[in-house]
């Protein structure tokens, strides 16, 4: 990778060219604002592209994603709750 290059638009084209993906959601990933955008992103291709998702809850269960809260209330955020809140299901 060369300098300079943005490594967001780079692992968001590497997404789009899974077929599936395996999702590790832990303790403190709702609060990781990355690993939401990484989410929300897999959720699209699915809905878009039929990727398979294989979620891993490790040392959480799924309901406790359904109470995760978060330090802003802007638009952004609120996709990512909705893509963690969709994939614990």
């Amino acid at each position: 990778m060369e300098e300079g290059t943005d490594i967001g638009s780079e692992l968001f084209a590497a997404i789009e060219g899974l077929r599936m993906a395996v999702v590790v959601i832990s303790e403190h990933y709702a609060s990781l604002r990355w690993c939401l955008a990484e989410l929300a992103k897999i959720l699209e291709c699915r809905e878009h592209m039929g990727m398979k998702i294989m979620p891993i809850f490790y040392k959480v269960d799924p309901s406790d994603v359904n109470e995760a809260r978060f330090g802003e209330d802007d638009l952004k955020v609120l996709q990512w709750w909705k893509a963690l809140f969709e994939i614990a299901g």
